[in-house]
C-alpha cells in the first residue's frame, strides 16, 4: 500500500517578498581561526609559519578535508588543535585547484565516476544529508537512475536555492548534466515550486531541444525538501526505514551545491566561500552572501539587523540557535533572525495538531514519551489509514513540524530524538 505525503506546513507566503536580486562577497577578517572542533579527527597538514592558499588542505581525513578559505600564513597551531591563519587578502588560489580540463588535459565529458567523486572530495563539497557529497555520490554510483536538483526552498524566511537558480541557471543545468554523465544517470530534473512560472520558463528556455534535463514542479509544502519525501513525490514510492533515496534510484542535490560542483570543475573553485541566505521576520533586508568559512555569525547578521535578536542557523524548523561569536561552517546555508524565543510550556493538551502535520504518519506525542493524545486519534487512524500509521522513531526525519505547531510550545522534535537515542542505548546493552 503506497501512501501519499500528508501533513506539512505551507510557508510559501513567507518567501514571496523582499528577495535579494544578487549575491555579494563577504570579506574575510585579517585573522581567521579554524576551531578545534573542525580539526578534530583529521590529520593536520600544515605547520606554523607555512604559507597557505585558498583551497590548501589544512587537515585531511578519508571523507572530508578541511580547506583554507584565505591565502596567507599559518600563524599558530594551538594546543587544543585550532589553527589560526593570517589573511593577506590576496585570495591566491591553491596551485592544486585548477579547472578540470587544465589539470587533467581532457574534457569533463570523458570523466569517470571515480574521478568525479574524487574531485568532489578534494574540493570539500558538502551535502545536506551527509557531511560530504562524495560519500553520497559513492552510495549513488550504479544505483541512482534519476537526478533531482532542488531549486526551491520550503523553510520559512529562506529563498536560497530558488534565487541562486534564477541568478545562475546555466551553472545549475551544467552541473546536472555533468553529474548525470559521470554517474551514468539517464534522467534529470530541475525541481521548482508549483506556480513559479518565472523560474520554470527560464530553465525551459535553456534546455530547448535537450531531453536529458527537464523541469518538474512540486508543491513546496515543508518539509518537501527532504530527500525521502522528494523520492516519494517524484518516484511515487515510499522508502523503508533502512533505505536512502540515492541507493533506491534518486540522487537529490540542492541548487547551491550544484553550483559548487560546476565551479569546482569549470573554474577550479573549492568550497571555501559557500552561499548563505540571511533573512527572517526581524531582518531589515534579506541578503545572499558568498561567505568565507569560519566567519563570525554576528559579523553577518549585524548587517541585516541591530544585532540584538536571536539567530537560528539553517532554518527555524530544524535549525540550531547560534551566538554572535559562533562561526559558520561548510554546512551553514542560512541565518534566520527572529525575536526573543519564548519559554515553552511542558504540558501536552492533547489537541492532535502535531499528528495532523507529520508527513511520515507518526504520532509525535507517543514517540516523545508524552501520554496525552486527542481522544479520537486512534479512531481516525483506523478509519482513514487502516492502522498503517507507523510508531517507529527511526522513520522520523526531524523536520520539526510537530514542534512548530504545538500550542504548548513543547520541543517534540528534541524529545523524539532523545527517546530514540535512549532506545538505541538500551538495545546496545541488551546485545552485549
Amino acid at each position: 500500500m503506497r501512501r501519499s505525503i500528508r501533513g506539512g506546513i505551507d510557508f510559501s507566503s513567507y518567501n514571496s517578498n523582499n528577495l535579494p536580486a544578487s549575491t555579494d562577497s563577504f570579506p574575510a577578517p585579517d585573522c581567521l581561526t579554524i576551531p578545534s572542533s573542525v580539526i578534530s579527527g583529521h590529520k593536520t597538514g600544515v605547520s606554523a609559519g607555512e604559507r597557505v592558499f585558498v583551497g590548501t588542505i589544512i587537515a585531511d581525513d578519508p571523507v572530508f578535508p578541511v580547506l583554507s578559505p584565505v591565502s596567507g600564513v599559518v600563524t599558530a597551531i594551538e594546543a587544543d588543535g585550532s589553527i589560526t591563519l593570517s589573511n593577506d587578502h590576496k585570495d591566491d588560489l591553491s596551485p592544486e585547484c585548477l579547472p578540470y580540463d587544465e589539470e587533467t588535459g581532457k574534457l569533463a565529458s570523458g570523466i569517470t565516476a571515480d574521478e568525479f567523486i574524487s574531485r568532489i572530495r578534494r574540493f570539500a563539497i558538502p551535502d545536506r544529508t551527509y557531511s560530504s557529497l562524495a560519500d553520497k555520490l559513492m552510495r549513488a554510483k550504479g544505483k541512482s537512475y534519476r537526478l533531482a536538483v532542488t531549486a526551491f526552498d520550503s523553510q520559512p524566511y529562506i529563498s536560497l536555492n530558488r534565487q541562486l537558480t534564477c541568478l545562475f541557471p546555466e551553472k545549475v543545468i551544467g552541473a546536472a548534466k555533468l553529474t548525470m554523465y559521470a554517474l551514468g544517470i539517464a534522467e534529470g530534473s530541475i525541481v521548482t515550486a508549483n506556480g513559479d512560472k518565472e523560474l520554470s520558463e527560464r530553465i525551459a528556455a535553456l534546455t530547448i531541444g535537450d531531453d536529458t534535463v527537464g523541469v518538474v514542479g512540486i508543491h513546496p509544502i515543508y518539509p518537501s525538501d527532504n530527500d525521502r519525501l522528494i523520492y516519494n513525490l517524484l518516484i511515487g514510492k515510499e522508502l523503508g526505514v533502512s533505505k536512502s533515496a540515492e541507493t533506491s534510484g534518486l540522487l537529490v542535490i540542492s541548487a547551491d551545491i550544484a553550483i559548487a560542483i560546476y565551479d569546482a570543475f569549470v573554474s577550479g573553485t573549492p568550497y571555501t566561500h559557500p552561499f548563505v541566505f540571511i533573512g527572517g521576520p526581524l531582518a531589515e533586508e534579506s541578503c545572499i552572501f558568498s561567505v568565507p568559512l569560519y566567519t563570525k555569525i554576528g559579523d553577518l547578521t549585524d548587517i541585516c539587523s541591530d544585532g540584538t535578536d536571536t539567530v537560528i542557523e539553517n532554518g527555524i524548523m530544524n535549525g540550531n540557535l547560534r551566538k554572535k561569536t559562533d562561526l559558520t561552517g561548510p554546512h551553514t546555508y542560512s541565518l534566520t533572525i527572529i525575536g526573543e524565543k519564548k519559554i515553552p510550556h511542558t504540558d501536552c493538551i492533547g489537541c492532535g495538531k502535531c499528528e495532523s502535520v507529520c508527513p511520515m504518519y507518526l504520532i509525535p506525542t507517543k514517540l516523545s514519551g508524552l501520554k496525552n493524545r486527542h481522544p479520537v486519534t486512534g479512531f481516525i487512524e483506523k478509519l482513514f489509514f487502516g492502522g498503517y500509521t507507523t510508531h517507529t522513531s527511526g522513520i522520523c526525519i526531524g523536520c520539526g513540524c510537530c514542534s512548530y505547531v504545538c500550542p504548548s510550545g513543547i520541543n517534540l522534535r528534541g524529545l523524539i530524538a532523545e527517546n530514540a537515542a535512549e532506545n538505541t542505548k538500551k538495545e546496545d546493552k541488551q546485545g552485549e
